[in-house]
């Protein structure tokens, strides 16, 4: 019961964190925010936190690694800012399932694997089949932050200075439903 102590502080924090990487937007040449010249977080850093301090399983971290890869990729190759956005503003469950499933929907049109497997999907957002985890929020902003990483290190933001919304470096706050339910599930 103890290593429960404090759960939703940490899931906050990491939510922070996590969204914290998003690059910076710019009208022209500066900043608005004032963290310019912020660098996205490293992914190999954000890894070993998430190991060592959330201790979560290193076979859900590399899945994570794995789908955000498999999504930069389709965001690249399609030019696909609507995705990008669509994620990031995902705030209920059912919306982020519906998205990629969508989204795996078209890649199988084309011929390509899915976006997300099942096993996959599991892995990353549901607890149980049909449950999912009290911390996808946390497991979709990873998959953000590895986005991002990757978007970044090919120079997409460059030529696509208008993907995320100017509101996506304001840090959304869990609000009091999402500390309810990560409560009941540890006390």
């Amino acid at each position: 019961m103890n290593q429960y102590k404090g759960l939703s502080r940490r899931l906050e924090r990491a939510r922070r964190l996590a969204r914290s990487a998003a690059p910076e937007h710019s009208e022209g040449t500066s900043g608005n925010s004032g963290a310019e010249g912020r660098r996205p977080l490293s992914w190999t850093l954000l890894e070993t936190w998430l190991y060592e301090v959330l201790k979560m399983e290193k076979e859900r971290i590399e899945t994570i690694r794995v789908v955000a890869d498999r999504i930069a990729g389709e965001i690249l190759s399609q030019n696909d800012k609507k995705l990008l956005q669509n994620l990031w503003w995902s705030s209920r469950y059912d919306h982020l399932r519906a998205l990629l499933i969508r989204a795996g929907v078209r890649r199988a049109e084309r011929g390509q694997q899915p976006l997300i497997g099942f096993e996959e999907f599991v892995t990353v957002f549901e607890h149980e089949e049909d449950v999912e985890r009290p911390d996808w929020r946390l497991a979709r902003d990873l998959v953000l932050i590895r986005i991002i990483e990757q978007l970044h290190q090919k120079g997409w933001f460059q030529q696509h200075p208008d993907a995320l919304p100017k509101e996506a470096t304001q840090l959304p706050i869990l609000d009091e439903s999402d500390i309810r339910v990560k409560e009941e599930l540890v006390g």
